[in-house]
């Protein structure tokens, strides 16, 4: 006999005398939700088992709302006999007909054939080929196979059976009703399969999950605040401990000591803020950074992060969150404020007048020495532009320098003065844009130098040196500057003109470009008198003639000394010297050899 129970539209359970194994898995085959024993007392517990049925019951009537796609292979005529009891009590499954299994390879091997069908119904044993045979060439000539399911004669029992210890899903003999096995048989395969496929995609997501875990540093943990317990996703124990469920305290001993007050503190009051949320909702709670020790050498940096969770009454019961490893970026900001401290320490203390404007002219930073050099607070520059700060035509000639710097994109160097009360300031100022992470400039830095004191001390050289070169042009005097290590000689420009030669060419001065312009009869004279004066370290005078390079000849008197360096050597030999020609003309007249 058979019971029709997948044919029934209601949950149902089956009320039997006898208790054996068999006759239980025969009503489930059949389609039963549920068993139960007539023993003593089976009474009490039938409401219990009538409503296990109903949601069994319900979960199976879930699955025929979709279609199921069977491929049946069978070379009789029990197949128009299946199609015709489907389309009778089983309407969901849908059923195609293929007489042989070289016409099943065909088809499930063709395109995306194998993913048509949600089972693959073999009648055993079909000819020339059995269904082990078969399932192999299956699996070798398609990427994804359905699950099989085979229908057998009560002589094949054996080898059925001996399929599915193989891998078939499972078979059915052909007995009385046995369509009605049938029915449930398929759709258990399929449901199987389909659990089957959604546990290797929860392993494959689970792998990725640790992978991408482990690379970002991120574990996942809930705190249940009813019981105080934490479990942390042993998936990614990457700094906690490899245990699954962790105390509170066990959390707590894993922080930093010096953590573990501001640990304590930030629990308290996040969940003091919150005393009741509305049915079943989250709130985020702040996250916190802290230390974790692994050893003691081994400390890490983590990010904590967490969604406080409600019961059915609104009451918080759990947190849920993450622990971020954040090692890496905590040493990159320490090393970067400690980067910004010691800048921060040379702009204050550098001599230099330091500044930073942004590209409306505001200025967004002076330094110590900017506020000493205009002698202005910073409180009174920052946010101001140099129109607010600085007489109108000081200001106009510092923002065009600004301007410049912004449209060249590159640096610049200007002199720039300002009016002081105590007389204008000359500074030397280096200009430079900023740009942001997008290559754009976002602001301009300065570095000014004040060269006042330089500048006047220039000009009071300057002066000297005038009137030095007034006075030489006067007493037609020249200067003869010789260096005896390098070979170097210079003159100054009297000099030049007094030996009437041009500056401008011929080959660099040395000590032979004077000697040859002196008179040979008084050469070794002068030479000598120098020589002696290198040698005694004193002045000397010493009075000669030269000759010109146009054949005349003057007489001239040489006044000068040797410098020394640390170690007594000669380094410099200076003197003026003096047309003196008209002193000796009187001498001259008496001497017709001159």
């Amino acid at each position: 006999t058979h019971f029709p129970g997948r044919a029934l539209r209601v949950a149902t359970v089956v009320l039997t005398g006898t208790g054996d194994e068999e006759t239980a898995a025969a009503i489930l085959k059949a389609g039963a939700d549920d068993y139960m024993v007539k023993h003593h007392g089976y009474l009490e517990s039938l409401a219990l088992a009538v409503e296990s049925a109903f949601h069994h019951y319900r979960a199976r009537a879930a699955r025929r709302a979709r279609l199921l796609r069977v491929l049946y292979v069978e070379h009789g005529v029990d197949a128009d006999l299946t199609r015709q009891h489907f389309d009778r009590h089983a309407a969901h499954i849908h059923l195609d007909i293929l007489p042989s299994a070289a016409d099943a390879l065909q088809r499930l091997h063709r395109g995306n054939g194998a993913s048509a069908y949600d089972v693959l119904l073999l009648d055993h044993p079909l000819p020339g080929v059995n269904a082990l045979e078969l399932r192999q060439q299956l699996r070798l000539a398609c990427k994804i196979t359905p699950p099989v399911v085979l229908v057998t004669r009560e002589s094949s029992g054996e080898a059925a059976r001996q399929a599915v210890h193989l891998g078939a899903a499972s078979y059915v003999v052909k007995n009385s009703g046995y369509l009605f096995k049938l029915t449930a048989e398929l759709e258990n395969a399929s449901f199987c399969a389909e659990l089957i496929r959604r546990e290797e995609t929860l392993q494959a997501n689970q792998e990725r999950y640790k992978l991408a875990a482990a690379a970002g540093g991120v574990a996942v943990w809930e705190l249940d605040l009813e019981t105080g317990k934490v479990l942390v996703d042993s998936a990614t124990p990457i700094f906690l401990p490899s245990q699954d469920v962790l105390t509170f305290d066990q959390c707590l001993h894993l922080i930093h000591p010096d953590d573990r007050k501001r640990a304590v503190e930030h629990r308290r009051r996040c969940l003091d803020s919150v005393r009741h949320l509305g049915k079943e909702q989250s709130l985020p709670v702040p996250e916190i950074s802290l230390r974790i020790c692994r050893t003691n050498e081994d400390i890490r940096w983590v990010l904590v992060r967490g969604t406080l969770l409600s019961n059915d009454n609104g009451r918080p019961c759990r947190v849920l969150g993450t622990v971020t490893d954040v090692t890496d970026r905590k040493k990159a900001e320490v090393g970067l404020r400690e980067t910004e401290d010691r800048l921060m320490t040379i702009m204050n203390h550098s001599p230099a007048s330091i500044f930073l404007k942004d590209t409306r002219g505001c200025y967004l930073y002076v330094n110590p020495a900017f506020e000493r050099n205009f002698r202005e607070k910073k409180e009174h520059i920052l946010g101001k532009t140099d129109f607010e700060i600085f007489a109108p035509e000081q200001a106009a000639a510092f923002t065009a320098n600004d301007r410049q710097v912004f449209e060249d994109g590159a640096p610049r160097t200007f002199e720039e003065i300002a009016a002081r009360e105590d007389g204008p300031q000359t500074s030397i100022v280096h200009k430079f844009p900023l740009l942001d992470k997008d290559g754009r400039i976002h602001a301009i830095a300065g570095i000014v130098t004040n060269i006042t004191d330089r500048k006047r001390a220039e000009e009071k050289l300057k002066e000297r040196e005038e009137r030095f070169r007034m006075a030489l042009d006067a007493g037609r005097m020249g200067v003869w500057d010789w260096e005896p290590i390098s070979g170097r000689l210079t003159w100054s420009n009297e000099y030049f003109t007094l030996m009437v030669v041009d500056p401008t060419r011929g080959d660099p001065l040395t000590y032979s470009s004077w000697a040859k312009l002196v008179h040979p009869e008084d050469y070794p004279r002068a030479k000598e008198c120098m020589e002696t004066a290198i040698a005694e370290k004193k002045l000397y005078h010493c009075e000669y003639r030269v000759v010109r390079p146009d054949g005349s000849h003057i007489w001239v008197g040489g006044w000068g000394g040797p410098m020394f360096d640390k170690n007594g050597e000669c380094v410099r030999v200076m003197r003026v010297i003096r047309d003196i020609t008209e002193q000796k003309s009187p001498e001259h007249s008496l001497r017709p050899a001159l």
